[in-house]
């Protein structure tokens, strides 16, 4: 499980992602398109391993090396992540919980388990590629057999490279595709209820956070907005948040609507575990909050729905008051979980409306105001919050963090004032918590007017 950078550093990282603009506002090279001679077939699709990416002239580096248009220290900046949550994955499948889930599954092993190697390492056909190195270059930039030979050679450009097969992880769509792959789930991987069942955690998933901390960690420069006189797409911060917030809805969305047209439906993972699973004292906070399908029926879970509607609001407020009617039936369908095909056609209908708004979400700009508006918004959604579950709790604090980091870069004020310190607080809410149960919602509701307040 991917987990949030830790408390104490809250305002740390605020104030670093404030500097890493101003440390790397590099311009790009901008080559003129060059004809890509075709690779040969056997090395396009061909998997070649770290070991040909880590030299030291190559990626392997031990620090950024000045003047070149790469950081050159890529390969060891994966080795040595503050957070190795990559690098050690498959270290984990080696565990006493992960061989426990395992058994209670009736699998394999977990490192012999393709449903764990799968999303635990890069599991490809290969005897170049080690399974030890657990999630590796060439499991997000794709098979390097293609270009690997070519694309340091003077006048080779990035998009060369990428119709030889690499992964365009410059494009905010192709790069949250990827990372859902294994953190929201698709077709052929999915964290389901079963895995959630036997011990695995559940995954979490915010595309800027989870691709500008410690976490990964960054390893590229960051692009200038202009180059050549032509503007260059943002292919990071916030516009990556929002971005992510979309595809993460849509992907939920198409998830749902591929289980329920299974034998796999009902699938409780789309569901507010604590509508279920809560500890019996009383009824407590249970009984307090407003059901929106009723008492005693399991309720869906909002988390990828809480946070974009918002970012809606502010880019296609139009759009809004149809998606709200769509979302509730769908919450209430899910909920009864006995009509899956309405499921399939509210989940179909909904992720067609955002395909049509999805490029005014990415191309929207987020000046300071703007960007502080959303933040009070976010903190203001005091009723979505009262009844919503930990999971969009999580996604609150990640999209706080996010629009925070975003202002610290225009004005490193922000990394130092009342709102990082808020933003702090109101983490503390959701990561101090050993059990899900023992989530406070009103003391979240109250952390998050405190944030508001911040901003008047």
């Amino acid at each position: 499980m991917t987990r949030m950078v830790s408390s104490a550093g809250i305002l740390m990282l605020v104030a670093w992602l404030a500097m890493r603009g101003a440390n790397a506002q590099q311009t790009a090279a901008i080559t003129p398109p060059s004809p890509v001679p075709t690779a040969p077939a056997i090395e396009q699709g061909r998997y070649v391993g770290v070991a040909s990416c880590a030299a030291g002239s190559c990626h392997g580096s031990p620090a950024a090396v000045a003047n070149a248009n790469i950081l050159m220290n890529e390969y060891d900046s994966w080795l040595h992540a503050p957070a190795p949550t990559h690098v050690k994955s498959y270290e984990v499948l080696l565990n006493p919980l992960s061989q426990r889930i395992a058994r209670n599954m009736n699998l394999p092993a977990p490192e012999k388990s393709r449903i764990c190697l799968d999303c635990h390492t890069l599991n490809v056909p290969s005897t170049a590629v080690e399974i030890a190195d657990g999630i590796s270059c060439e499991a997000c930039h794709g098979p390097a057999g293609g270009w690997r030979a070519e694309h340091a050679r003077k006048g080779w450009s990035h998009a060369d490279s990428v119709k030889r097969g690499m992964i365009d992880l410059r494009d905010l769509n192709v790069r949250a595709r990827m990372c859902m792959s294994c953190h929201v789930g698709n077709a052929t991987r999915q964290v389901n209820h079963e895995l959630i069942a036997a011990g695995h955690p559940m995954l979490t998933f915010e595309l800027d956070n989870f691709t500008e901390s410690r976490l990964m960690p960054p390893h590229w420069k960051r692009q200038s907005q202009k180059a050549s006189g032509r503007k260059l797409p943002q292919s990071h911060g916030i516009t990556a948040w929002a971005v992510g917030q979309s595809a993460a809805f849509r992907q939920e969305l198409q998830n749902v609507s591929r289980h329920a047209g299974s034998d796999q439906w009902p699938e409780f993972t789309y569901l507010s575990c604590d509508s279920c699973h809560h500890p019996l004292r009383e009824g407590g906070w249970r009984q307090e909050r407003n059901h929106s399908t009723g008492p005693g029926r399991p309720q869906w879970s909002p988390a990828r729905w809480v946070i974009l509607r918002q970012i809606l609001v502010a880019v296609a407020p139009a759009e809004v008051a149809s998606l709200d009617s769509e979302v509730r039936e769908l919450a209430a369908a899910v909920s009864r979980m006995r009509n899956p095909q309405r499921v399939i056609s509210i989940s179909r209908s909904i992720d067609g409306r955002l395909a049509r708004v999805a490029p005014r979400i990415e191309a929207a700009a987020w000046d300071r105001a703007r960007t502080e508006k959303m933040i009070r918004a976010i903190a203001r959604d005091g009723r979505g919050f009262r009844e919503a579950d930990r999971q969009s709790a999580e996604q609150a604090v990640y999209s706080l963090l996010s629009l925070t980091s975003h202002l610290a870069q225009q004005d490193a004020a922000y990394a130092r004032g009342g709102l990082a310190r808020s933003v702090e607080l109101l983490y503390k809410q959701v990561d101090a918590l050993r059990h899900p149960d023992e989530f406070n919602h009103a003391a979240f509701v109250a952390a998050l007017d405190a944030i508001d307040a911040t901003l008047r």
